[in-house]
């Protein structure tokens, strides 16, 4: 093959290559991709802080078990379950006075330490190759400062995500605050 094609073909695939916006995990876990968004500008599981409470609604696929005019609440159940202990997310969404995502919490059930562990890594490489490394806060939560572009305003907003693992149980808590 000529060297000038082969060149151009080495470009061509160097350049798809860096065009891509996806972000590869290393050994991610079922937990972690079910957890992640599809969406690249969503927050999380394809929810983004534009949303209203029936946004919210309609774009969550998990059971609902609560609901009240500031929050909703919602049992994930992950469907590739790897023990006798079911695996699961417990995850809280919470409103603004103008009915606007403001606060999503998730608490993660796991059942050993090495899942623990695992899905703590994957978030952490993950958010620290989409934000930046991550600080550590008062509260021992794995931070990241984010912003996102707003569908609503055309503008940005900012966020914060934070991570840590749960206390005397397996699993991880992970808190997204709109500021």
């Amino acid at each position: 093959m000529p060297k000038n094609i082969q060149y151009f073909i080495f470009s061509f695939v160097f350049f798809i290559a860096c065009k891509s916006d996806k972000i590869v995990i290393k050994n991610p876990t079922v937990f972690f991709q079910e957890l992640i968004a599809d969406d690249k500008n969503a927050i999380f599981k394809n929810i983004n802080f534009d949303f209203s409470k029936d946004d919210v609604i309609d774009a969550e696929k998990s059971q609902q078990y609560d609901a009240t005019e500031s929050y909703l609440a919602y049992s994930y159940n992950f469907p590739k379950d790897t023990s006798k202990f079911v695996e699961y997310a417990d995850i809280k969404y919470f409103f603004d006075e103008h009915d606007v995502l403001k606060i999503i919490t998730v608490n993660v059930y796991l059942n050993d330490s090495i899942q623990e562990t695992q899905l703590l890594d994957n978030f952490k490489e993950y958010y620290s190759h989409k934000y930046d490394a991550p600080k550590i806060d008062e509260y021992q939560y794995y931070s990241w400062d984010a912003t996102a572009d707003s569908k609503t305003t055309k503008g940005k907003y900012y966020f914060n995500i934070g991570i840590r693992k749960l206390a005397g149980e397996y699993g991880l808590a992970l808190e997204f605050l709109r500021l």
